[in-house]
């Protein structure tokens, strides 16, 4: 992979942001939501019994309109933030995580 190609550059409101852009196989760590902070994993397409090719992105609604949420498979087993659990996968909004740079 060449330095910043899973970097996307998206123009917000007059201003420049550089964002990452997630793919497949990419390591991440979670800095916040309902799964433990520090929680590591991979993202990986979304399952599907239907055997449809599916993106590592979907749209989901949330309380300030709507986010982007990745499918990430975990490296340990994890319980949400009600106590759920254990998971081995779950959905994760994408600004609730930090992609790992190798």
């Amino acid at each position: 992979m060449r330095p910043f190609e899973s970097f996307g550059i998206h123009f917000f409101g007059g201003s420049l942001s550089m964002e990452p852009v997630y793919s497949e196989g990419d390591a991440v760590v979670v800095v916040s939501g309902p799964w433990k902070p520090g929680a590591r994993g991979v993202v990986c397409r979304w399952p599907d019994s239907k055997g449809r090719d599916l993106s590592v992105y979907r749209q989901r609604n949330c309380r300030n309109g709507s986010a982007r949420a990745l499918w990430v498979l975990f490296e340990d087993q994890q319980y949400d933030a009600e106590g759920d659990g254990p998971y081995i996968g779950g959905e994760v909004f994408e600004s609730d995580v930090k992609l790992i740079l190798t």
